[in-house]
């Protein structure tokens, strides 16, 4: 990285966190080990409390029906054709209902590695 890419960068940081101040951000994601995410995860947190944002990390909880969801939404969020049953749903919908009260995600802002809220509006 050039000095000129990294003072380009930590401006768009600083400008992010100006956005963001007076809110607290959740990152939530499903490990907090492996992948590329968990690896962002680890220093995008730090840097966005160093920014002056309360940015916290949580790490969903869910049985292996859950997680054969969450991977046919990875998939399909990867270009592979995936169909999600009525059954899918209402396995995600309530793992996630749950996750949000477990978490008191209520009053935060939820990221979730698409920038998508993926918590069902019922959950607020």
């Amino acid at each position: 990285m050039t000095w000129y890419s990294f003072l380009l960068l930590r401006s768009q940081l600083e400008a992010l966190a100006r956005r963001l101040r007076g809110h607290r951000l959740v990152m939530v994601n499903t490990t907090k080990t492996g992948g590329g995410v968990a690896e962002i995860l680890h220093r995008v947190v730090v840097i966005l409390n160093e920014l002056g944002v309360p940015t916290s990390w949580e790490v969903m909880e869910g049985d292996e029906r859950f997680f054969n969801v969450t991977k046919k939404i990875h998939n399909a969020l990867h270009g592979r054709t995936e169909s999600l049953t009525s059954e899918d749903r209402e396995v995600y919908a309530e793992r996630t209902r749950h996750e949000a009260q477990r978490l008191a995600l209520i009053a935060a802002i939820p990221v979730t590695r698409t920038s998508v809220r993926l918590i069902p509006s019922s959950a607020r």
